[in-house]
């Protein structure tokens, strides 16, 4: 990885009633795609509450917002329920500006 690319991580957690996926660096164009393959696996699995992490991300585009919107229909549409920590402030101001943080479930960092 160069100095130029967008640092990103995506660090699974699965706990007996729930799974946390803690996203780190950049959520845009290019890593969204790869958000979508990693919850995957996660919105066919068992009755278990999904929460998302947010809190270590450091930007995020309309890619990475609908990225977050359409997991939350998928997760919507089986019944379970879907938690999103919220991320910091320079990264929630675009949750914000696109209104957002009113549809999306988001709950304040631990």
């Amino acid at each position: 990885m160069t100095d130029d690319e967008a640092f990103w991580e995506l660090v699974v957690d699965r706990q007996p009633e729930h799974t946390v996926l803690r996203v780190t660096g950049d959520l845009d164009l290019e890593t969204a795609p790869r958000l979508l393959a990693g919850v995957e696996p996660h919105l066919v699995a068992s009755d278990e509450s999904l929460i998302i992490d947010l809190s270590a991300l450091s930007f995020i585009d309309s890619s990475g917002l609908s990225a977050l919107i359409r997991i939350n229909q998928r997760v919507a549409a089986t019944g379970r329920r879907l938690t999103i920590i919220a991320p910091a402030p320079q990264v929630a101001k675009a949750f914000e500006i696109t209104g957002l943080d009113q549809i999306l479930p988001f709950h304040p960092a631990a």
